[in-house]
């Protein structure tokens, strides 16, 4: 069963999961580190993320711990999403983390709480060092090829800044980060790059309304097999749905 993109896709995303991508090397690129997150191991969160794409017509979201400033990219530029498996180990709050939510809407650009499109199904860990986690956030990503764990050659961070106003170094404990290239002299670096995908407008969205997983649906969602968009779409409604154990904070607005 084909979809387009949904009206809630269309909302966020300005352009089309079906328009060509530019042939022109990008100026910018998203680099994020990842690791087993909301008790997910790595080869879990890609299953989980390829049946988003597939129900989303290419587009899926990928949840991130901080927001991030797009303010200098112009209109035309194109940004490449590089993902690359963290040297370190998960840390243990994330493979085993108490407790589980998941996101169910985001913040548009007037300040309105809007539900995320009905095929996304975003999750990460409760709580933080600091208290239950209050704040989470996505990057809009597309893809037209399926989303599989691999091995597409080197990456090496030194040969970006950071593209925020005073070009920094990107440093070591940076998890995502928007870089600008600076050189083509590329050196061996112990980071690779394990998946590429491509960001779309408005790149990164703020995410509110979370709900607390229960175990059993934690279970359900480390099981779920059946990749049909389809049945991807009524077991991503169920898991949003959520108990009655909805956390009512009103979301800070951007």
């Amino acid at each position: 069963m084909q979809f387009d993109l949904f009206p809630e896709v269309d909302e966020l995303v300005e352009v089309s999961a079906d328009a060509p991508a530019s042939s022109a090397s990008p100026r910018f690129v998203c680099w994020t580190k990842m690791q087993a997150e909301a008790g997910q191991d790595l080869s879990d969160i890609f299953r989980r993320k390829e049946y988003e794409r597939k129900a989303g017509n290419g587009v899926f979201f990928w949840g991130i711990g901080s927001s991030m400033d797009f303010s200098r990219l112009r209109s035309s530029d194109r940004v490449d999403l590089v993902f690359s498996t963290m040297l370190s180990a998960p840390k243990s709050e994330d493979k085993n983390p108490e407790s589980v939510l998941v996101w169910r809407k985001y913040v548009n650009p007037v300040g309105q709480e809007v539900e995320l499109p009905p095929h996304v199904l975003l999750l990460s860990r409760a709580t933080t060092k600091l208290g239950p986690k209050k704040r989470h956030y996505a990057l809009v990503c597309y893809s037209d090829r399926e989303l599989r764990l691999g091995d597409d050659g080197n990456f090496d961070p030194t040969i970006y800044r950071n593209a925020g106003p005073n070009g920094g170094k990107v440093g070591f404990s940076q998890v995502t980060s928007l870089l600008e290239k600076t050189s083509e002299a590329s050196t061996p670096s112990r980071y690779r790059v394990n998946f590429r995908a491509e960001l779309r407008r408005p790149f990164v969205v703020k995410l509110c309304d979370p709900v607390l997983l229960e175990p059993e649906d934690r279970r359900r969602v480390d099981d779920h097999r059946a990749g049909e968009t389809a049945t991807w779409l009524r077991f991503a409604t169920q898991i949003r749905a959520g108990s009655s154990s909805v956390l009512n904070e009103p979301a800070a607005r951007l």
